[in-house]
């Protein structure tokens, strides 16, 4: 009854806004749709009335509305070079890590926008960027700011009310400026049935469980930058943000034997952060080049506290875990570029990294008498800094009228140092670089190859053990981590067509080394204690991705395109626990969305339908094997004004289909492969549908 109410109640908002009185008095706002231009030097440009039929209120809505392109985040690679994301602002990079290009772009009114700039990243000699990259040109005279806020109501948990955005971006003499004010809130929850059966199948209790997820993450940011008369160009970005988290999970057991008590088991998960962000560049003319000089300087603080109480009839028992973890990042780059002619770019660099994490824990339980007493955790007191050098240089020509190429040779000299409950100290050389290739084959057709040596980022948090009250796992520490190494192989091939239409078929391959995933952890005398993270010899990887914009004019659908994006991955490892080759832990293997878009032609409305799923791969540990996912896609529908007294205003529907959050975890007698099945927990948590309305405007 309570989801035909539900669904009811959808009905009717959607209808409501679909069925307005205005629609029908709507004056006309957009014709036909400008397309792209392309220059002679490659660049596809795009200028402000391309975007007019989506409204965007700030940059980031122009570049997420680019045909064919999609934002990629900065990867796995260490420090500031060798890679990041592929956006520039007016032609730089952003030296900001969490405050980066996107959280920029997301700040800055639409109105400020120039162009958008769509080259290949072979061609503009900054290391480490290939493939489609977007470049955004800002005029920042005067005052503007941009508002949001994004309420959403989910079946089971609390309104989302908090959550919503305000900036402001403009200049004061030669000084540019972005204040921004944000709270990225979550609120989230599902509820749904358990079971738990033996080998053969049998149950042996059910449960009932209840989550609840709350989150916010206030953050204030400022960006400041500037250029004087002597062509030096400086910028300064700072943010700071805590963060407050709550997780609660309530299970209520029922055995199958009657004559058994039944049980209820409630965790309750808290995190307190803060955390800051400073970077500063300066960039001049010397040394007969182009010097650019980057500070950058991150800390953050958490604390967690996890308690986990099971009562079973008269009997109680209950742990908690606490946790303090203090990060702190600290780097200094030098680049020095030279321009040896109208097309050849050299660029010199170095760059010293300090990473400084420090962990302390401690974990409680109740003994007999009902007292909390400590218990021993072994390594997760400890403190891991890592202090790495680089060197590098990277070299772009073109070949001809039709070729750009960006070839990178570095070395990496590393050092890691833990102390506390873990003493280990080592050092190592890493060569790494780059090969990156691009051939406009045709004047709509261009064909993309790069070849990379990468140096992964360690996850510190693996240096150190923890424990996982709600499932009743311990990960130990590891000081014998190194970064994983691996070949990238990438190649591309992107068609564009005359109505700015656009598909892009992408191919990885990896090689990888000292693959970091599960392994079995000894103690001092050789003796396997348990699992942790470590480095496995070797493992493949490879992708296959899909992406492309369609638009339907010529189907008689004026203002409507269709956007997708397929990807398949695959990958090989050695289990280190049974020998057998499966695929990396975790992985994501199969990914699609698909969205329909429509703006009504001679109106302020646009409508249209999102679907997308995924799948992952297995979780290997060394007793228990593990899996989430979903039953079915994520579909959503949304209706949207542009107009809405001033406002940008989007409604949507989100789970039309009602997935449910999926979870199985198979738990053996002892260590895999020879151990014994020992029960299976199989559990689906409901979701329900989800309403989301989203308000904006610029000022």
């Amino acid at each position: 009854m309570r989801t035909i109410v539900d669904w009811t109640l959808l009905a009717v908002c959607l209808a409501a806004c679909v069925a307005c009185p205005r629609v029908f008095a709507a004056e006309p706002k957009i014709a036909n749709v400008p397309t792209a231009s392309f220059e002679d030097d490659g660049r596809e440009i795009f200028l402000p009335a391309y975007f007019d039929r989506f409204a965007p209120q700030t940059a980031l809505d122009m570049v997420e509305n680019l045909p064919g392109f999609l934002i990629r985040q900065r990867d796995a690679s260490r420090g500031l070079g060798q890679g990041g994301t592929n956006i520039l602002i007016d032609g730089r990079r952003v030296s900001g890590k969490s405050n980066d290009p996107v959280d920029v772009l997301d700040r800055t009114p639409y109105g400020q926008v120039v162009r958008v700039e769509i080259v290949d990243g072979s061609s503009l000699g900054i290391s480490g960027l290939a493939g489609p990259v977007a470049n955004v040109v800002l005029s920042r005279a005067g005052m503007s700011g941009t508002l949001e806020w994004r309420p959403r109501i989910q079946r089971g948990s609390e309104a989302r009310l908090t959550d919503g955005a305000v900036s402001v971006s403009g200049s004061r003499g030669p000084i540019a400026y972005t204040v921004g004010f944000e709270n990225d809130a979550i609120r989230d929850g599902s509820d749904g049935p358990e079971t738990v059966r033996d080998a053969e199948g049998r149950a042996l209790e059910t449960r009932t469980d209840e989550r609840q997820f709350n989150s916010d993450l206030p953050q204030l940011s400022i960006a400041l930058s500037g250029t004087d008369t002597a062509e030096r160009e400086a910028n300064l970005n700072l943010s700071y943000a805590v963060r407050d988290v709550e997780f609660s999970e309530r299970s209520e057991r029922r055995p199958a034997d009657p004559t058994m008590p039944g049980g209820l088991q409630i965790t309750d998960d808290r995190e307190d952060e803060w955390n800051g962000e400073l970077s500063f560049d300066l960039a001049f003319d010397g040394l007969g080049g182009r010097t650019k000089l980057i500070a950058f300087q991150s800390l953050e603080r958490s604390d967690f506290r996890v308690a986990s109480s099971l009562e079973v009839g008269d009997s109680r028992s209950e742990d908690l875990f606490l946790n303090t973890i203090d990060e702190g990042e600290t780097i200094l780059r030098l680049e020095q570029t030279y321009r040896l002619s109208d097309e050849r770019t050299l660029e010199l660099a170095t760059e010293g990294v300090l990473n400084v994490t420090d962990f302390e824990a401690s974990l409680f339980a109740l003994d007999a008498d009902g007292d909390q007493v400590e218990i021993e955790l072994p390594g997760a007191n400890s403190r891991v800094e890592e202090r790495r050098a680089e060197l590098s240089a990277t070299y772009g020509l073109p070949i001809g009228e039709r070729v750009d190429v960006q070839a990178s040779a570095a070395v990496e000299v590393s050092e890691i140092e833990q102390q506390g409950d873990i003493d280990a100290e080592r050092s190592f050389v890493r060569p790494k670089g780059f090969v990156s290739l691009a051939y406009a084959f045709r004047p709509s057709i261009d064909l993309r190859m790069r070849v990379d040596r990468r140096v992964g980022q360690l996850e510190f948090g693996a240096f150190a053990s923890s424990v996982d009250l709600a499932d009743d796992n311990e990960t130990f520490g590891n000081g014998e981590l190194v970064p994983q190494q691996s070949w990238f192989v990438q190649g591309a091939v992107e068609k564009r067509f005359p109505d700015s239409s656009s598909m892009t078929l992408t191919v990885e391959l990896e090689d990888l080394e000292d693959v970091v995933q599960r392994i079995p952890i000894t103690d001092p005398e050789g003796r396997v204690i348990g699992d942790g993270f470590g480095n496995v010899d070797s493992a493949q990887g490879w992708k296959i991705e899909f992406i492309g914009t369609q638009r339907l004019e010529r189907l008689g659908l004026e203002g409507a395109q269709i956007e997708w994006d397929f990807t398949y991955r695959g990958s090989e490892i050695e289990d280190p626990f049974s020998g057998e080759t499966r695929r990396l832990n975790g992985q994501l293997i199969n990914f699609f969305r698909l969205d329909y878009r429509h703006d009504l032609p001679d109106t302020d409305y646009a409508y249209g339908v999102s679907v997308f799923d995924f799948t992952d791969a297995e979780v290997f540990r060394r007793d228990q094997i593990s899996l989430g996912g979903r039953s079915r896609p994520r579909v959503s529908v949304f209706v949207e004004d542009k107009d809405f007294w001033g406002l940008n205003a989007r409604l949507s529907v989100e789970n039309l289909a009602e997935y449910t959050q999926d979870f199985r975890r198979d738990v053996f007698s002892g260590p895999r492969p020879d151990a014994d099945l020992a029960f299976r927990e199989s559990r689906r948590l409901n979701v329900g549908p989800i309403v989301a309305l989203e308000l904006a405007r610029t000022f």
